[in-house]
């Protein structure tokens, strides 16, 4: 008889890693799409391998390795499991260098500052799927504060973060985005017409940063704009929270977000005579 042939030590099976006829490499490109998916929501490995047409034990085997590498985490008792957020950071900040500088922690510099001269909440965040996550957060010292923790998540079309990563993509890329939104109505104030939402991001190019004042939350109003890469692309934004009870935001709290988020940008290698869409940039 045969001997049996060994069992991968990683616990997934050496065929998972064989080339597909297409040239990837399936346990790889499996990983990969599961993260995309666990990225975009929380899920089970059910909906998973129906999303990947696998059989659950090839997704059971794949969860084990991203978990033991910490790059996805069970969320509850009914097997739902999400992208750990806190080590796509981490990974993020050390890819993401310029030089000797990493770009994450010179942001947080930024919110620290902008968090203690305006009392309000700051934050960096980033896009996945239709909404934005927060990464980071810096809460003012003192007075009630807005709370959006590391993880949370807020639709692109009713958040101030989320327009201003809009507002900086191309505009057919804004534009086919757009079109595959849901523009779901949290408040009375919430943006729900496409035309208006574009009316609105071309504003704000002109103006040099965003603004949902109560459209997630009719408590809240926030400030933001993006943060761009060597090529004027969108990667991030940063914005500023606070209760629309402390008073209504001026073109001041905007404006310096705008200058925090242009010295990341300049971090970032962007010069601000590329053309970019984000044309607010290069007037300031």
């Amino acid at each position: 008889m045969a001997p049996r042939k060994p069992r991968s030590t990683t616990g997934i099976e050496a065929a998972d890693g064989a080339e597909s006829q297409s040239g990837h490499l399936q346990t790889l490109d499996r990983g990969l799409r599961i993260l995309e998916l666990l990225a975009q929501q929380e899920s089970t490995p059910t909906d998973l391998a129906r999303s990947l047409a696998v059989d659950r034990t090839t997704v059971h085997r794949v969860l084990r390795t991203l978990i033991a590498r910490g790059f996805v985490e069970r969320v509850d008792s009914n097997g739902h499991y999400r992208a750990n957020l806190r080590q796509f950071l981490t990974l993020i900040g050390r890819l993401a260098t310029v030089g000797e500088q990493n770009w994450i922690a010179m942001a947080q510099i930024h919110l620290n500052t902008l968090s203690a001269s305006l009392g309000r909440s700051a934050n960096l965040c980033m896009p996945t799927g239709p909404d934005m996550v927060y990464l980071l957060q810096v809460l003012p010292g003192e007075g009630i504060t807005v709370n959006s923790p590391p993880g949370t998540r807020r639709p692109l079309h009713s958040s101030a973060v989320g327009k201003a990563y809009l507002a900086a993509l191309p505009e057919r890329e804004c534009m086919d985005l757009l079109a595959k939104l849901r523009f779901t109505r949290f408040t009375a104030a919430t943006k729900t017409s496409r035309a208006v939402l574009v009316a609105e991001l071309q504003e704000s190019r002109s103006r040099g940063f965003c603004v949902d004042d109560g459209e997630w939350d009719a408590l809240i109003n926030c400030a933001a704009a993006p943060i761009l890469d060597r090529s004027g692309r969108p990667i991030a934004s940063i914005g500023v929270s606070g209760l629309r009870a402390s008073g209504p935001l001026t073109s001041d709290v905007g404006d310096r977000v705008a200058d925090a988020a242009r010295l990341i940008s300049q971090a970032l290698g962007y010069d601000e005579g590329s053309g970019a869409p984000w044309a607010s940039l290069s007037k300031r």
